[in-house]
């Protein structure tokens, strides 16, 4: 994998996937061995969009690994004279001339693709558009498997929110088809905010998978192991795929807090394993009173973030800790994953 990408994860078989998960579950145990992997080089982070959490876990995961970070800043493409005289393909070249691994996010879908074709070093997507989030569906994974006991089997599965827009929703979606067995999905959003049939074609072709779409949680909270919430704001798509603001009218807003937010209310009467998992940051989807709530892991979420990226960045760069032994790590996972 050494001097490979990660502009998708469909670039990357299951037991790329897998192995990746395992050295980020070695990672969270073994810092001191770690320290010093990425030792002498240096990460460029490219960010034409904000981020809080995802340019702060990447720079965490290479400090953390003994790496240095060099912030570029990637302003509005609308004012951004830079964006206008040099294409992302010089840019991106130019770069991996100076670094040694490059972090992109972009909001043109398709972006990351085209820096990784530009770049002589390893360019990670960092969220190109409303098109993919591999390293947010990476942190997804391992908190699944973390709180699945290392099995992706056998369990009902909602997501809920705007999925017509959510990069995460459709990132964790078609890679659980590759790396999952037996999994049902509660697909819960209004008829305007649905998952796109690129990803439901996807279910589709998958054997032993199945998904329902509705249009509330509350019918449906008790059968779900797992629910992935997203945001309804701070755009909603139409059936053009027009995006448009939320709506902030009296009746929207009682209609969302009824049939999509998470509340104590609501949790009475879901299973006490349930694990709620949420890409951050929230809107008024999930009550700050769930923060509390064992079946809250959202926060878990940000943790591991820090540690798959540090094995992405130890992967790409070649720097694999001659400790690891991946024998140990989720063994039990054993032949939950097809080839």
């Amino acid at each position: 994998m050494k001097g490979s990408h990660l502009v998708s994860l469909d670039e990357w078989s299951a037991e790329q996937i897998l192995h990746l998960l395992r050295l980020a579950e070695w990672m969270r145990t073994h810092r001191d061995d770690a320290s010093q992997l990425a030792a002498g080089s240096v990460m460029a982070t490219l960010f034409y969009q904000p981020s809080t959490r995802t340019r702060l876990s990447f720079e965490t995961a290479m400090l953390r690994l003994g790496g240095h970070v060099a912030e570029y800043e990637g302003r509005s493409l609308d004012t951004d004279d830079l964006v206008f005289r040099e294409t992302i393909h010089d840019l991106i070249r130019s770069l991996s001339q100076i670094d040694d691994i490059i972090v992109i996010r972009h909001p043109r879908e398709g972006s990351a693709l085209v820096a990784a074709r530009a770049s002589d070093v390893p360019v990670i997507n960092a969220g190109d558009g409303g098109h993919l989030h591999p390293t947010q569906t990476l942190a997804d994974l391992a908190t699944l498997l973390r709180l699945k006991g290392g099995k992706l089997r056998n369990l009902t599965i909602g997501l809920c929110g705007n999925l017509a827009a959510s990069r995460t929703a459709h990132s964790l979606v078609t890679t659980l088809c590759r790396l999952g067995h037996n999994l049902h999905f509660v697909l819960v959003s209004t008829r305007q905010n649905r998952m796109p049939d690129w990803v439901l074609a996807r279910l589709d072709r998958t054997p032993g998978f199945s998904y329902e779409e509705v249009d509330s949680l509350r019918p449906v909270i008790s059968s779900l192991d797992v629910l992935y919430m997203t945001s309804f704001y701070p755009t909603e798509v139409e059936p053009t795929g027009q995006a448009r603001q939320a709506s902030n009218s009296t009746a929207n807003g009682k209609r969302l807090s009824r049939d999509y937010r998470v509340t104590p209310e609501l949790l009475r009467a879901a299973k006490p394993d349930l694990a709620i998992l949420h890409p951050l940051p929230r809107g008024l989807e999930i009550d700050r009173a769930v923060d509390d709530d064992p079946r809250a892991a959202y926060f878990t979420q940000i943790s591991l973030g820090v540690d798959v990226r540090m094995a992405l960045i130890a992967t790409l760069l070649g720097k694999l800790p001659q400790q690891f032994d991946e024998s140990v790590v989720f063994a039990e996972q054993g032949s939950d994953v097809d080839e």
